[in-house]
């Protein structure tokens, strides 16, 4: 209709949401894997009565995912990351990553 005022589509409001539950279900999973390998180095501990915590590094030539990133010709900083404990590593990436995807609380005020 002439002079009439066509209005733009509205975004879509519900990408929010389905990132955050993406997020958490991430940092879920995470924190499912970092404690399955807790549990497994909590055993080893038992067995052994040594603490040894399998390192970033060990569980990727183990597994054989991202193995070539730290093998001897890897650079410094992937040498620094790969000795970082496997667990905790992931316990702290799954808990960053629930925490960023809660839901924002409302302040209410009364």
């Amino acid at each position: 209709m002439p002079g009439s005022v066509t209005r733009a589509p509205m975004p879509r409001q519900d990408a929010v949401p389905r990132m955050a539950f993406f997020l958490r279900l991430l940092g879920t999973l995470l924190l499912a894997v970092a404690t399955v390998f807790a549990v497994a180095d909590l055993a080893q501990y038992v067995a052994d009565d040594v603490v040894t915590m399998a390192t970033i590094a060990s569980v990727a030539q183990t597994t054989g995912i991202g193995a070539d990133l730290f093998g001897p010709e890897a650079s410094a900083t992937a040498r620094v990351i790969g000795s970082w404990p496997f667990a905790i590593s992931f316990a702290v990436l799954g808990a960053i990553l629930v925490l960023l995807g809660r839901r924002r609380r409302s302040i209410g005020r009364s």
